[in-house]
Protein backbone atom coordinates (compact mmCIF):
# COMPACT_ATOMS: atom_id res chain seq x y z
CA UNK A 1 0.00 0.00 0.00
CA UNK A 2 1.10 3.49 -0.56
CA UNK A 3 2.24 5.49 2.45
CA UNK A 4 1.40 9.26 2.77
CA UNK A 5 4.54 11.78 3.13
CA UNK A 6 5.19 11.01 6.72
CA UNK A 7 6.76 14.62 8.19
CA UNK A 8 2.83 15.48 8.78
CA UNK A 9 2.32 12.71 11.00
CA UNK A 10 5.59 12.51 12.47
CA UNK A 11 4.44 16.21 13.82
CA UNK A 12 1.40 15.41 14.79
CA UNK A 13 2.89 12.64 16.89
CA UNK A 14 4.93 15.48 18.59
CA UNK A 15 1.77 17.72 20.01
CA UNK A 16 -0.16 15.21 20.46
CA UNK A 17 1.57 12.03 22.06
CA UNK A 18 3.19 12.24 25.60
CA UNK A 19 7.18 11.80 24.93
CA UNK A 20 10.07 12.06 27.04
CA UNK A 21 9.89 13.75 30.31
CA UNK A 22 13.29 15.39 31.70
CA UNK A 23 13.36 13.15 34.52
CA UNK A 24 15.58 10.66 35.78
CA UNK A 25 13.58 7.74 35.15
CA UNK A 26 10.57 7.08 33.39
CA UNK A 27 10.09 3.48 34.17
CA UNK A 28 6.92 2.49 35.82
CA UNK A 29 7.68 2.18 39.77
CA UNK A 30 5.18 2.62 43.04
CA UNK A 31 5.55 5.55 44.15
CA UNK A 32 6.57 5.53 48.11
CA UNK A 33 6.13 9.10 48.79
CA UNK A 34 2.48 8.47 50.39
CA UNK A 35 2.39 11.84 51.88
CA UNK A 36 3.10 13.19 48.16
CA UNK A 37 0.54 10.95 46.80
CA UNK A 38 -2.43 12.20 49.13
CA UNK A 39 -1.50 15.45 48.39
CA UNK A 40 -2.42 15.66 44.57
CA UNK A 41 -4.82 12.91 44.88
CA UNK A 42 -6.93 14.51 47.19
CA UNK A 43 -7.53 17.55 44.38
CA UNK A 44 -10.84 17.92 43.67
CA UNK A 45 -9.53 18.71 39.55
CA UNK A 46 -8.07 15.32 39.44
CA UNK A 47 -10.65 13.03 38.75
CA UNK A 48 -11.76 15.05 35.78
CA UNK A 49 -8.67 15.68 34.50
CA UNK A 50 -8.47 11.45 34.93
CA UNK A 51 -11.86 11.28 33.38
CA UNK A 52 -11.19 13.41 30.28
CA UNK A 53 -7.67 11.64 29.55
CA UNK A 54 -8.94 8.82 29.56
CA UNK A 55 -11.96 9.93 26.56
CA UNK A 56 -9.16 10.75 24.89
CA UNK A 57 -6.94 8.17 24.70
CA UNK A 58 -9.58 6.02 23.89
CA UNK A 59 -10.88 7.86 21.47
CA UNK A 60 -7.51 7.66 19.68
CA UNK A 61 -7.34 4.25 20.17
CA UNK A 62 -10.56 3.86 18.68
CA UNK A 63 -10.01 6.09 15.92
CA UNK A 64 -12.37 8.53 16.93
CA UNK A 65 -9.99 11.20 15.78
CA UNK A 66 -12.62 14.13 15.86
CA UNK A 67 -13.60 13.11 20.23
CA UNK A 68 -9.62 12.89 20.19
CA UNK A 69 -9.25 16.23 18.91
CA UNK A 70 -12.15 17.49 21.29
CA UNK A 71 -10.35 17.00 24.33
CA UNK A 72 -6.83 18.51 22.99
CA UNK A 73 -6.05 22.28 24.20
CA UNK A 74 -8.32 24.46 21.49
CA UNK A 75 -5.77 26.82 20.96
CA UNK A 76 -3.29 24.21 19.24
CA UNK A 77 -5.83 24.95 16.65
CA UNK A 78 -5.07 28.48 15.60
CA UNK A 79 -1.55 27.64 14.42
CA UNK A 80 -3.03 24.66 12.19
CA UNK A 81 -6.17 22.92 10.42
CA UNK A 82 -8.31 21.17 12.99
CA UNK A 83 -9.99 19.60 9.71
CA UNK A 84 -6.37 19.04 8.41
CA UNK A 85 -5.41 17.25 11.27
CA UNK A 86 -8.01 14.58 11.57
CA UNK A 87 -7.70 13.76 8.00
CA UNK A 88 -3.82 13.00 8.36
CA UNK A 89 -4.72 11.02 11.08
CA UNK A 90 -8.01 8.97 9.54
CA UNK A 91 -5.13 8.44 6.82
CA UNK A 92 -2.48 7.17 8.45
CA UNK A 93 -4.76 4.78 10.37
CA UNK A 94 -6.58 3.47 7.16
CA UNK A 95 -3.16 2.81 5.53
CA UNK A 96 -2.41 0.58 8.62
CA UNK A 97 -0.62 2.55 10.94
CA UNK A 98 -2.91 1.74 14.40
CA UNK A 99 -1.83 3.33 17.81
CA UNK A 100 -3.27 2.77 21.01
CA UNK A 101 -2.96 4.15 24.38
CA UNK A 102 -3.98 3.30 27.68
CA UNK A 103 -3.66 5.12 31.00
CA UNK A 104 -2.77 2.49 33.69
CA UNK A 105 -2.49 4.78 36.44
CA UNK A 106 -2.19 8.58 37.78
CA UNK A 107 1.08 9.44 39.21
CA UNK A 108 1.35 13.44 39.72
CA UNK A 109 -0.65 16.43 38.80
CA UNK A 110 1.05 19.50 40.00
CA UNK A 111 -0.36 23.31 40.79
CA UNK A 112 -2.58 24.83 38.75
CA UNK A 113 -0.93 27.96 36.73
CA UNK A 114 -2.66 30.30 34.93
CA UNK A 115 -3.04 33.51 32.20
CA UNK A 116 -6.31 34.91 31.67
CA UNK A 117 -7.66 32.47 29.79
CA UNK A 118 -6.87 29.33 30.45
CA UNK A 119 -5.07 27.16 33.74
CA UNK A 120 -2.75 24.77 33.34
CA UNK A 121 -0.86 21.78 34.74
CA UNK A 122 1.91 18.97 34.48
CA UNK A 123 0.02 15.69 34.83
CA UNK A 124 2.47 12.31 34.85
CA UNK A 125 0.52 8.84 34.16
CA UNK A 126 1.89 5.31 33.49
CA UNK A 127 0.62 4.30 30.50
CA UNK A 128 0.87 1.70 27.32
CA UNK A 129 1.18 2.63 24.17
CA UNK A 130 1.21 0.60 20.92
CA UNK A 131 1.96 1.12 17.29
CA UNK A 132 0.75 -1.93 15.21
CA UNK A 133 1.54 -2.00 11.20
CA UNK A 134 -0.39 -4.00 9.20
CA UNK A 135 1.47 -6.53 6.56
CA UNK A 136 0.55 -4.46 3.66
CA UNK A 137 2.35 -0.92 5.12
CA UNK A 138 4.17 0.76 2.52
CA UNK A 139 7.50 2.02 4.92
CA UNK A 140 8.88 -0.80 6.68
CA UNK A 141 8.06 -0.05 10.43
CA UNK A 142 11.59 -0.21 11.31
CA UNK A 143 12.35 3.24 10.39
CA UNK A 144 10.12 4.38 12.76
CA UNK A 145 12.99 2.88 15.49
CA UNK A 146 15.20 6.14 16.06
CA UNK A 147 12.41 8.53 16.29
CA UNK A 148 10.44 6.57 18.69
CA UNK A 149 13.43 5.71 20.73
CA UNK A 150 14.46 9.62 20.91
CA UNK A 151 10.73 10.64 22.45
CA UNK A 152 10.42 7.50 24.67
CA UNK A 153 13.78 6.08 25.37
CA UNK A 154 14.84 2.39 23.98
CA UNK A 155 14.78 1.03 27.19
CA UNK A 156 11.09 1.29 27.40
CA UNK A 157 10.26 0.22 24.45
CA UNK A 158 10.02 -3.17 22.78
CA UNK A 159 9.58 -3.83 18.76
CA UNK A 160 8.41 -7.09 17.80
CA UNK A 161 9.13 -7.86 14.25
CA UNK A 162 7.39 -10.72 13.20
CA UNK A 163 4.17 -8.63 14.64
CA UNK A 164 5.44 -5.41 13.44
CA UNK A 165 4.24 -3.77 16.61
CA UNK A 166 5.89 -1.47 18.96
CA UNK A 167 5.04 -1.75 22.47
CA UNK A 168 6.06 1.33 24.76
CA UNK A 169 5.54 0.77 28.56
CA UNK A 170 6.64 4.08 31.16
CA UNK A 171 5.61 7.19 32.71
CA UNK A 172 4.08 9.83 30.38
CA UNK A 173 3.75 13.35 30.83
CA UNK A 174 1.84 16.03 29.30
CA UNK A 175 -0.11 19.42 29.58
CA UNK A 176 -3.74 19.27 31.25
CA UNK A 177 -5.12 23.00 30.31
CA UNK A 178 -8.82 24.05 30.89
CA UNK A 179 -10.27 27.84 30.65
CA UNK A 180 -10.20 29.66 34.02
CA UNK A 181 -14.22 29.18 34.37
CA UNK A 182 -14.05 25.69 33.25
CA UNK A 183 -13.37 22.25 34.56
CA UNK A 184 -13.40 20.70 30.88
CA UNK A 185 -9.89 19.42 30.75
CA UNK A 186 -8.00 18.68 27.22
CA UNK A 187 -4.49 17.66 27.00
CA UNK A 188 -1.43 18.82 25.17
CA UNK A 189 2.19 16.87 24.70
CA UNK A 190 4.39 18.86 27.20
CA UNK A 191 7.60 19.13 23.85
CA UNK A 192 5.02 21.56 21.76
CA UNK A 193 5.93 24.27 24.10
CA UNK A 194 9.85 24.03 22.77
CA UNK A 195 8.38 25.06 19.40
CA UNK A 196 8.68 27.68 16.83
CA UNK A 197 5.21 29.48 17.09
CA UNK A 198 4.10 28.00 20.56
CA UNK A 199 4.72 31.34 22.87
CA UNK A 200 1.24 32.60 21.13
CA UNK A 201 -0.82 30.26 22.55
CA UNK A 202 1.01 28.79 25.37
CA UNK A 203 2.23 31.62 28.18
CA UNK A 204 6.07 31.74 28.55
CA UNK A 205 5.25 32.48 32.55
CA UNK A 206 3.00 29.05 32.76
CA UNK A 207 5.45 26.82 30.88
CA UNK A 208 8.66 28.38 33.20
CA UNK A 209 6.54 27.44 36.37
CA UNK A 210 5.39 24.11 35.44
CA UNK A 211 8.63 23.09 34.14
CA UNK A 212 9.43 22.96 37.91
CA UNK A 213 7.61 20.14 38.10
CA UNK A 214 9.22 17.80 35.56
CA UNK A 215 11.58 16.10 37.45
Amino acid sequence: MMMTNPIPYIFIMMIFVSCRCNSTSNAIVEDSDTTKVESWASDPDVPLIQKNLELHLKAKSEGDFVTFTRYAYPRLFETMDKAEVIKTMETYRAEGMIQEMKLIQMKFVSPAFADSLYKFRLIKFDGIMTIQFSPDYGTDPKSFFNMLKEEHGEEFMVYDEEKKKYTIEREFPMYATCPVDSTDWTFLNYTYTTMSGSAQIFPFEVVRQLKTFEK
